[in-house]
């Protein structure tokens, strides 16, 4: 029930308005909404601060820290709890933290608000499964801070089906633990710099995803040819974002070394971006012969073709004529990442294979 209904001025007016006589109806409607009022405050959090507060403050020598809120670096200890936690107060965050299916935290908190929260996680009496349980979808966007690996370890449940995701080499960790995730359908690996992305990351991270049987799409930044092969093999992978680096940071060759990964049978990829510059007007002509040797394996539907630099690169017709015997594109996004000079005739050339 709202705090506002705790104050009997408030419900002396209600009632003087709809009379005495409702009051048990609308006590009994106020216990009825109770409990799908708190599944959908809770289901999908913009924040982690919530769970600060889901414990009474009196735990804490100070209140817990809000979002935005300056810290200040002389009382950096006094956020630490008072005292520990009795049991009702556990299962009272446990009534909460229960009802969570998204969070999507981004980079606007201070650290001290992860740091409570990695605190809290570590007081947590109960198995470290059970804090999320119904956790379907995990935004994390925050640069690393130590005490984020203990809530993410917490985070990485059976149930999580949708993971986006900073990566730092110090969250590696991390990794190890995604095969707590056997559901995981969506993942997006970020870092800060794609071209001076450290090449430790790739090699643990494709090992770890080879071992999840129902990822379905995959975004992820530069990778080196055996990475970009043991990728390929996964065989519920239908999305693709791919980040191809800039000459001289570029790790594989793309697109003439990674074309025999990229033909095997029996694959379907819905979307495959291509990013990065060019300096070549040459390399977009070979993206696409790559694309055709693939025709007769997969039935290719959306090609998205996207500068990540917004530098469009000079781009013969040809190149683009070849993606004509994909009979079953539905979709040729091109953002700005070519500069094609084309005629309404050759336009529609172009596009009357395609459904």
């Amino acid at each position: 029930m709202h705090q506002a209904l705790y104050i009997a001025e408030i419900v002396h007016e209600i009632s003087r308005h709809t009379g005495t006589i409702s009051l048990p109806r609308l006590a009994s409607t106020c216990r009825a909404l109770q409990v799908p009022a708190l599944d959908a405050l809770w289901r999908d959090l913009p924040s982690v601060t919530p769970f600060i507060h889901c414990l009474p403050t009196h735990l804490w020598n100070s209140s817990p820290q809000e979002e935005g809120e300056p810290m200040d670096p002389f009382q950096a200890e006094a956020f630490a709890p008072a005292e520990p936690a009795n049991l009702e107060a556990w299962t009272t965050f446990r009534k909460y933290t229960s009802r969570v299916h998204s969070i999507t935290q981004s980079q606007n908190v201070t650290p001290l608000v992860i740091e409570q929260l990695g605190l809290l996680i570590l007081s947590y009496p109960f198995p470290s499964e059970s804090v999320f349980q119904n956790l379907q979808r995990l935004a994390w966007h925050v640069d690393y801070t130590p005490y984020a690996l203990d809530f993410l370890r917490v985070a990485f449940v059976p149930s999580l089906e949708s993971l986006d995701i900073r990566l730092t080499s110090n969250l590696m960790l991390l990794l190890s633990t995604l095969r707590k995730c056997p559901n995981l359908t969506s993942f997006r690996a970020q870092m800060n710099d794609w071209k001076m992305a450290d090449h430790r990351i790739a090699p643990v991270l494709t090992r770890m995803i080879s071992q999840l049987h129902h990822l379905s799409t995959f975004s992820v930044g530069e990778l080196g040819d055996q990475e970009m092969v043991r990728v390929m093999r996964l065989q519920s992978l239908k999305t693709l974002w791919l980040y191809v680096g800039e000459y001289p940071y570029r790790r594989t060759e793309l697109p003439i070394d990674l074309r025999p990964s990229m033909s095997q049978s029996g694959r379907h990829y819905d979307l495959l971006r291509l990013s990065g510059q060019s300096e070549q007007p040459g390399h977009m002509l070979q993206f696409c012969s790559m694309l055709r040797e693939k025709r007769d394996a997969e039935a290719l539907e959306v090609i998205t073709l996207r500068h990540y630099i917004y530098i469009a690169v000079p781009t013969p017709l040809i190149a683009l004529s070849l993606l004509r015997l994909f009979g079953d594109l539905t979709q040729l996004n091109i953002e700005n990442a070519c500069i094609i000079s084309i005629s309404d005739h050759d336009l529609c050339n172009l596009v009357q294979t395609w459904p």
